[in-house]
Formats: C-alpha cells, sequence, structure tokens
C-alpha cells in the first residue's frame, strides 16, 4: 500500500500553523510589557487614575476594520511601528498637562493596544489552521479513500463468511447439546461467542461497507447463515 499522504506536508496548513506559532510569544511579550506599563503607572497618580478610567485605545473602526488589521499583524509576526503610530494617532488623545504622564500613559496604551491586536490575530490564525487542517484532512482521505473501501470491502465480505461458518458451528454444537449438555463444556476452542448476523453494531459496519441498507445487510448475513446451519444440520 502507498504511504498516503500526512496532514502535515499540506503547505497551507503548515504556514498557517507556523504563523500561530509566532503570534503566541508575541503576545506573552505583549502582555508582559503592558504589566510593567501598570506598574510603572500605579506609581504616579495621574497615570493611575488615566488607566483606572478604561481608556479606549483604538481608533473607531467596524470589527471587519479591526479584523483586517489583525490579518496583517498575523502575516507578518509583529505590529509594524508605522501601524501602530497610525493607531495612535487615530485613537482618543492623552491629554495630560506633565510630558512625563503623558509618555508613560502613551506606553500603557501602546501595550494595551498590541495584547488586544495579537490577541485578535492569534483567534483569527486558530480559526485558519483549523480551516486549513479541514482541508488537509479532506485532500487526504480522497487520496487514501478508494483503498479504504477495498480493504471495508473485503473485510464485510469475510464477516458474511464468517456469519455463515459461525452459523453452521452453531449447528454442529445444538447436535451435540441434544445429545448431552456436558459435551458442549468440553469443545476446545469452545463456540464462538458472537452471532454476527444478529449483531447489530456489525450488521450496521458491513452496512457502511457494502453501501447498502442496515436491513439488506442483516438480511444477508443471515441468508449467507441460514445456509450454513442448513449444511451444518445436514452433515
Amino acid at each position: 500500500m502507498k504511504k498516503p499522504m500526512q496532514i502535515k506536508n499540506s503547505r497551507d496548513y503548515r504556514e498557517a500553523l507556523a504563523r500561530l506559532d509566532r503570534l503566541k510569544p508575541a503576545l506573552d511579550q505583549a502582555s508582559r510589557s503592558l504589566e510593567g506599563a501598570m506598574n510603572r503607572a500605579s506609581r504616579t497618580e495621574a497615570v493611575k487614575q488615566y488607566a483606572s478610567r478604561q481608556m479606549r485605545v483604538m481608533p473607531a473602526m467596524t470589527e471587519p476594520e479591526f479584523d483586517k488589521i489583525a490579518l496583517q499583524v498575523a502575516a507578518e509576526g509583529e505590529i509594524p511601528e508605522a501601524l501602530m503610530d497610525r493607531l495612535r494617532k487615530g485613537a482618543p488623545p492623552v491629554s495630560m498637562t506633565d510630558s512625563d504622564h503623558a509618555t508613560m500613559a502613551e506606553e500603557l496604551n501602546d501595550a494595551a493596544r498590541s495584547v488586544e491586536l495579537f490577541k485578535r490575530a492569534i483567534q483569527l490564525m486558530e480559526r485558519e489552521v483549523l480551516r486549513e487542517k479541514n482541508l488537509a484532512i479532506a485532500q487526504v482521505w480522497n487520496a487514501v479513500r478508494g483503498e479504504r473501501e477495498r480493504i471495508a470491502q473485503k473485510i464485510a465480505g469475510a464477516a458474511v463468511e464468517l456469519a455463515a461458518a459461525v452459523s453452521e458451528e452453531n449447528a454442529f454444537v445444538d447436535a451435540l447439546r441434544a445429545d448431552d449438555e456436558a459435551i458442549v463444556k468440553v469443545i476446545r476452542p469452545e463456540p464462538f461467542p458472537v452471532a454476527l448476523h444478529s449483531d447489530s453494531a456489525v450488521c450496521r459496519w458491513v452496512a457502511a461497507a457494502l453501501g447498502i441498507s442496515e436491513a439488506a445487510a442483516h438480511a444477508r448475513m443471515g441468508n449467507s447463515a441460514a445456509d450454513a446451519a442448513r449444511i451444518g444440520k445436514v452433515q
């Protein structure tokens, strides 16, 4: 059997996964920067009060517009300074008379923007990774489907034959049992433990493998078993 294509060999899936892997450390770094900026802000009352008001740090935009920016970040794996500068200029201005306080507030806002962007970029890339993985799975399945169907049909045929053989055995055991139950206890190997033609799970599997209804599979296995049972009784 030819070795099937592996999901990880899908170029688009690998590339999406690589972009996602680059974003996660970037979010960790941005989160640490935000934590540091919050700690510095807490030591200055004016900046602390500014931070506590939960100021909007992004320009007014629709969700699709924000997603477009987040996808740009996902593609580049970072937030370009030109993009950050554009977001900074479009956001509500920091109104502080003290320049040092204003700088601290801007640093806080930049860190918050970065966290927001990386979080959304990761969410979008997780969707993309899942989509590409599903496409890769479908591609792999299409490549191996014919071989799988061939093997399943072979197993189904063997199951029908086994059901017949088990019924033949049942007829044989019943004949011995009619003489004396004690004889059955010494049979080795012991009688086969499953009557396949009456096992609903087996009938469902055979039906799926042969592309027929469960009732048809049950009938096919039952007819085969009945024929074998008659042979067993004749013998």
